[in-house]
């Protein structure tokens, strides 16, 4: 399964985690921030990471066990220092309790066509009805507890598109059986408690449209590689697609543009793309006529 495509790659390329935000977050493990909000001690990106990894790993496997009526890791170090928030998070779980569902969890799924592939939290299924209600887990500022840190809580805006769209795709794999979808539910596992954000469900056509993206960002080539002719203020380019034997060719009058001609054959290149995309939904379109007809 290694050829298949992670879910959070997918999420990463079309969210990617830009550079200032980066080095907001390396200036703040360095303490390199405003005065007021100086803690005093620099903090090794390695072992906040492992920290935050190990604690989140643990914390998982908690809500697991509670789920799978497994008894807790109590003799944890971990489980000590978390304790009370634990337990908290442990009552969320018992008031999601409903009649009639079933509660599996680390589900793994994958895609019909074999595009990508992930592993789910919580899924509570009604079989009767074909309902499905999809759970994720997050444990964001909990290694913060260890340098005695505080974890103040605010609602992640900025967050909620990206978890958007990976509970939609692990949505649309079940979406494929001929399951709907009653809810897609994020839970931060905060410490002061267990926050759920309802989140809206993204189509399978954007999620197609998505991977197609996904899948071809390696073969649209880059401006440089176009073939670029510009003949009295003729610009005409001409790219291949990621379809054997296809091209997409634009050609564009630019007589009243008056913008710098790096401008202009930069939005002629976000054409080519976009007709690109175009010209692969409609290959699919017709495969998937001709597969219809034939079954």
């Amino acid at each position: 399964m290694d050829d298949i495509a992670r879910v959070s790659k997918i999420v990463e390329f079309v969210y990617p985690f830009e550079w200032d935000g980066k080095q907001r977050y390396l200036d703040w493990l360095a303490d390199n921030v405003p005065e007021k909000r100086k803690r005093g001690f620099s903090i090794d990106e390695e072992e906040y990471m492992k920290e935050a990894q190990d604690v989140g790993t643990f914390v998982h496997l908690q809500m697991e066990n509670r789920i799978n009526w497994d008894n807790q890791d109590v003799d944890n170090p971990l489980y000590t220092l978390h304790k009370e928030e634990i337990e908290h998070w442990l009552d969320y779980i018992d008031n999601l309790t409903e009649e009639w569902w079933e509660f599996l969890t680390e589900v793994y799924v994958r895609d019909l066509d074999d595009r990508y592939q992930g592993s789910i939290d919580l899924v509570l299924i009604h079989h009767e009805k074909k309902l499905i209600k999809l759970f994720d887990w997050k444990t964001w500022g909990i290694a913060k507890k260890r340098y005695n840190m505080p974890n103040k809580y605010s609602k992640p805006y900025s967050k909620l598109k990206k978890l958007s769209l990976q509970l939609s795709l692990y949505a649309n794999t079940y979406i494929q059986k001929w399951y709907k979808i009653e809810w897609i539910y994020w839970v931060w596992l905060h410490d002061t408690w267990a926050y759920e954000f309802k989140l809206p469900l993204i189509s399978s056509e954007e999620i197609d449209d998505i991977l197609i993206r996904y899948f071809i960002k390696d073969n649209i080539p880059d401006i440089p590689d176009l073939i670029i002719n510009i003949e009295n203020m003729i610009i005409e380019i001409q790219s291949p697609t990621w379809l054997q034997y296809e091209y997409v060719n634009i050609k564009v009058d630019t007589t009243e543009d008056k913008r710098d001609i790096k401008e202009i054959v930069k939005d002629i290149a976000d054409v080519r793309t976009a007709q690109t995309l175009e010209l692969i939904r409609a290959k699919n379109d017709i495969n998937k006529a001709i597969e219809n007809g034939s079954n």
